[in-house]
């Protein structure tokens, strides 16, 4: 969303870009932990997969076939090779790169759940040591690669996966330093502000000597933040939050639609880095993703999770 032409000479508004971009992690470390919170138990890989595929890449190839017969009207390159990369990496749409990388993690099912038989030593063990390979690999160029995507945030899901598992003993800890992990995060956001040349996300080539990708660094105090700040609000129930809960697959497929739809205005206005413009951004593009996903599911009812996932 125009990152790349933000303001850098403002520290202040550097590190909140860094603050706020990298959500993925996040999304991935929730994502971990509803796997073992839902599939603890009875876990079927074969019936887990067929859902998955209907209900994540079969939205994910109809919404990319939008966006290739859009690539072909305006004259773009469009052949058997391009469209056969996309349906693995998600190359042309914003965003989309994490379906293949989605698909690997639910392939990897097995793998994971091993991980829930190991001690409890032993998984934080294996934990650390995949973050300190992570943070020296960082993200992939362009966020194609889909196994160094993989090999990047397994430890995220590892770690969500692993607070669900130990729930009780784990929140006990979080919640009582979550403003610690706070507080490393903003500095660490403000290191990387103030002292590397990389705005937002570290992306590389699969080498072990990119340097130390402190967005990652960053990214997981924020995982520890979050969920041991959340936790007093776990036996209330908010609408907005279930809503977009409901319906969060609908919302990644169709915000790039909206995101191009909006493009000319963000062009424009991002490289000021006008928080309050990027603010408002954000919440038009979710508010007409979440109005348009309403409008096909009425239309299409339990259809709709074939083409939008929801």
């Amino acid at each position: 969303m125009g990152f790349d032409k933000w303001d850098k000479t403002n520290e202040v508004s550097k590190a909140a870009v860094n603050l706020v971009m990298g959500g993925t992690a996040i999304f991935v470390m929730i994502s971990g932990y509803m796997f073992n919170h839902v599939f603890s138990e009875n876990f079927n890989y074969k019936k887990f997969l067929v859902k998955k595929f209907r209900n994540v890449y079969l939205p994910f190839v109809f919404m990319s076939s939008i966006f290739l017969l859009r690539r072909y009207l305006k004259g773009m390159n469009v052949n058997v090779e391009s469209v056969l990369h996309h349906l693995i990496s998600g190359q042309w749409v914003v965003g989309y790169w994490y379906i293949g990388f989605a698909m690997l993690l639910f392939l990897f099912a097995p793998v994971y759940k091993y991980f829930e038989k190991i001690s409890f030593v032993n998984q934080i063990f294996l934990m650390l040591i995949l973050f300190v390979f992570s943070v020296f690999i960082a993200r992939p160029t362009e966020s194609i690669s889909q196994f160094h995507s993989l090999l990047y945030y397994t430890p995220f899901y590892l770690l969500g996966m692993f607070i669900s598992q130990h729930r009780q003993v784990v929140l006990t800890f979080l919640r009582s330093y979550k403003y610690l992990f706070l507080t490393i995060a903003f500095i660490t956001a403000g290191f990387q502000a103030g002292f590397e040349e990389e705005l937002g996300n570290y992306h590389h080539d699969f080498v072990l000597d990119a340097g130390v990708d402190y967005m990652l660094i960053q990214k997981l105090f924020l995982c520890l933040f979050f969920i041991g700040f959340f936790q007093k609000f776990e036996n209330r129930r908010l609408l907005i939050l279930d809503r977009i809960g409901d319906t969060s697959f609908a919302l990644y497929f169709l915000h790039p639609f909206f995101l191009y739809l909006y493009y000319d205005f963000i062009r424009v206005h991002m490289p000021t880095g006008n928080v309050f413009i990027f603010l408002l951004l954000w919440l038009t593009i979710t508010s007409s993703s979440y109005g348009f996903a309403i409008l096909l599911k009425r239309i299409l009812g339990k259809r709709s999770a074939y083409f939008i996932g929801w």
